[in-house]
């Protein structure tokens, strides 16, 4: 489980807005009177905190003897496999979804 700090003054701003006010936008944040969200097409891209509130995002993991699972952990795991097993790997899935023929379904009439 990650925790997180509650933010309360966190204002949403378009990138083209924060890139003619950076200079602004950085002040305020020092001043720490507020946070910004820089989204692109109104999708959230970025985050502009203080380093303070940045190094508070640090994760810390409530049972550190347990192993990581699920998806995450994947990401690290490939780390040490070469591109041409990889490459390997993913022809082989291929090959066999298109070798499969699935299986027979009857629908009721």
């Amino acid at each position: 489980m990650t925790y997180w700090r509650l933010v309360l003054n966190v204002e949403k701003i378009s990138s083209a807005d924060a890139k003619g006010r950076l200079a602004e936008l950085i002040d305020e944040v020092r001043k720490g009177s507020k946070q910004f969200i820089i989204e692109d097409m109104g999708q959230p891209v970025a985050a502009l905190v203080t380093v303070d509130h940045l190094d508070s995002f640090e994760y810390k993991d409530p049972q550190p003897e347990k192993v990581s699972q699920g998806l995450l952990a994947l990401m690290g795991a490939w780390g040490d496999i070469e591109d041409e097993t990889i490459d390997r790997m993913t022809e082989e899935i291929y090959a066999a979804r298109e070798a499969d023929q699935g299986r027979p379904v009857e629908f009721e009439e």
